[in-house]
């Protein structure tokens, strides 16, 4: 099959992952696979637009246009601010599938375009119980996947002091306030290690917030670094009940 994967995201987090993992599957599997995106999206694009929000038409035609040129038999979008974008380009067009996926409990606003839509996959129950207002055509639950031949087993002593690890973008819904609120209640025994990069305002709010306490910001880092210097994961988001970043802490 010829498919599409479509992401405007900026930023590397979970769902980035996700993707990019699904599109080295398929075309190990033998699928012709693309990914359309923004041209410094965090994922490498080789068909590259300007995503600029989810009402950016002219974003649409071009993918429209591509469409109608190069048929595909699925185009499948996972943020939410191109499910416009990517089913006004699809409409009216047969023999293209369109597919969206939800990574969220945040719920999607209802739109007309989503008519177009022939399935919506969620990674729970619970985010595809956020779907229902949209009166989906057909829905999926599809647990996130971990690759565990890329997590090798490597123990470690307990760090001293403590730490703690949160891995993940830098976002107010990824709870990063909370645990720094949690640290400061737990005293000068306990280190919180922050891996991963967001927008440069909201991390030096972070940084004073958390001044006074144990906590390191190291940017990115890879996954094996990260948790070979953490003793336990803390995951607080406020959106994401099955993160990718469960999975790798406990491959």
């Amino acid at each position: 099959m010829r498919i599409l994967q479509v992401s405007s995201a900026e930023n590397w987090g979970g769902g980035e992952t996700h993707l990019a993992g699904l599109v080295e599957y398929l075309r190990k599997r033998g699928h012709d696979v693309a990914v359309a995106g923004r041209s410094n999206g965090a994922l490498k694009a080789q068909i590259q637009l300007p995503f600029l929000n989810s009402a950016d038409f002219i974003t649409a035609i071009r993918l429209r246009t591509r469409l109608k040129r190069e048929p595909v038999d699925v185009i499948h979008a996972h943020v939410a601010r191109d499910y416009t974008i990517v089913a006004a380009a699809a409409w009216n067009i047969p023999g293209v599938k369109v597919v969206f996926t939800r990574h969220l409990l945040r719920p999607v606003r209802p739109h007309f375009f989503y008519r177009r839509v022939d399935v919506w996959i969620a990674p729970t129950s619970q985010i595809l119980e956020t779907l229902a207002p949209l009166a989906p055509k057909a829905t999926k639950v599809i647990p996130n996947w971990v690759d565990l031949d890329r997590f090798p087993f490597r123990p470690h002593p307990v760090h001293r002091p403590f730490t703690v690890g949160l891995l993940g973008q830098v976002a107010p819904h990824k709870g990063h306030d909370d645990a720094i609120g949690a640290l400061r209640q737990l005293g000068g025994n306990v280190r919180l290690f922050v891996a991963g990069k967001g927008e440069i305002s909201y991390e030096k709010k972070l940084e004073k917030r958390a001044a006074g306490l144990r906590v390191e910001f190291v940017g990115f880092v890879s996954l094996a670094d990260f948790f070979q210097k953490t003793d336990v994961l803390v995951v607080p988001s406020w959106e994401e009940p099955f993160g990718i970043v469960l999975l790798e802490a406990m491959a």
